[in-house]
């Protein structure tokens, strides 16, 4: 789940940090420049390497990748743009591109710092963390950098390694250093995992102060609510995660999982005495106006089942409890999105035709 992570700008052979502070305006000046050197000289490697540095440090990696990919072609020696157009992928999110142009070296050069450090961040961000601890503890030794120490602590809870995991994230937070998301989300996680919700919730909102259109901050503020049963708290902070990140299911899932909740609880307490055997089909239309399954009061119930038919989140598996807030009219116009629920929930379900009885 670590795939919210920012990139980290460090490890490059050029430029170096004063490079880094000069502004926006000054760099745009300077790809121009090397623009102009490009189409002046298309086969010089300096003017191709140097226009893909200078967009990567204008949050351009992409189009620095393309930059540095041709000037690695024109000069395949030089390890300075190799490593720049590493850096390119991880900061574009393509850390197998990475992977494959660092692990030959990996085994030609095992002690050079700077592949350690980039091939163990390239297996960190790959999700490969058994091989990414090993690789960020083999350069930290060598040559210690504190840069290094976010992803081992993060890599440590991945591995199990939850006791020396919690006091690395701990060590990290209590820094005057900047904000580590995957490192604060990772303490997040251990905390709660172990009873300490309340204890995490604190952390959480450091989180969300920090970046607050985070998606996957919002979703463990939820999750945390939820296991503490601030059941309205944790509604709200999912709804803020799937309006952050409508496409990643997570949040979706939680909110599902709150409102079927609801639902057989409402169920439950409005059963009458001596109904203990009767059963309800949905798909029949039997559920109507006074009866037990009747349309909930709950304006947020309401919500929840508007969200779920608008992100296409029903389907008959899920039980009348969930259905339970649409009534009989509206059967054959929603049968239409049950086709959708593969999508939220990735996986085959069985799709009954809608019914005209009842």
């Amino acid at each position: 789940m670590l795939w919210f992570a920012l990139p980290l700008l460090f490890a490059q052979a050029s430029p170096d940090d004063c490079a880094r502070r000069r502004t926006a305006a000054e760099l745009a000046g300077e790809a121009s420049a090397y623009r102009a050197a490009v189409k002046a000289n298309p086969d010089s490697a300096d003017s191709w390497a140097g226009l893909g540095r200078t967009l990567l440090l204008l949050g351009r990696p992409g189009d620095a990748a393309l930059c540095l990919n041709k000037a690695l072609r024109l000069a395949p020696g030089d390890q300075g743009i190799r490593f720049s157009l590493v850096r390119s992928y991880l900061d574009a999110g393509d850390a197998g591109a990475a992977i494959a142009l660092l692990e030959p070296l990996g085994g030609t050069e095992p002690r050079n710092p700077e592949v350690g450090r980039l091939l163990g961040e390239a297996m960190y961000r790959g999700g490969y963390y058994v091989r990414a601890l090993q690789l960020l503890e083999r350069a930290d030794a060598d040559h210690p950098d504190p840069r290094l120490a976010g992803m081992r602590a993060v890599s440590l809870a991945k591995t199990g390694r939850i006791a020396e995991a919690e006091a690395a994230c701990k060590r990290l937070l209590d820094q005057p250093a900047p904000l580590d998301l995957d490192v604060v989300l990772t303490y997040v996680e251990i905390l709660d995992n172990s009873g300490r919700a309340t204890q995490a919730v604190a952390y959480a909102d450091r989180a969300i102060k920090d970046q607050p259109g985070n998606p996957i901050a919002h979703l463990w503020k939820a999750r945390l609510f939820w296991h503490q049963g601030q059941t309205g708290d944790a509604i709200r902070e999912a709804e803020q995660s799937v309006s952050l990140s409508p496409e990643l299911p997570f949040a979706r899932n939680l909110l599902l999982e709150i409102y079927r909740r609801q639902a057989s609880r409402r169920t439950r307490a409005a059963k009458p005495t001596g109904c203990a055997n009767t059963t309800t089909d949905w798909r029949r239309g039997d559920v109507n106006e006074g009866h037990p399954l009747s349309p909930p009061s709950s304006s947020a119930s309401r919500q929840g089942f508007q969200i779920f038919l608008k992100l296409g989140f029903l389907s008959p598996e899920l039980g009348p409890e969930i259905r339970q807030g649409f009534g009989t009219g509206r059967r054959k116009r929603l049968y239409s999105q049950r086709k959708l629920l593969s999508v939220g929930l990735g996986r085959k379900v069985r799709h009954h035709a809608p019914s005209t009885r009842g």
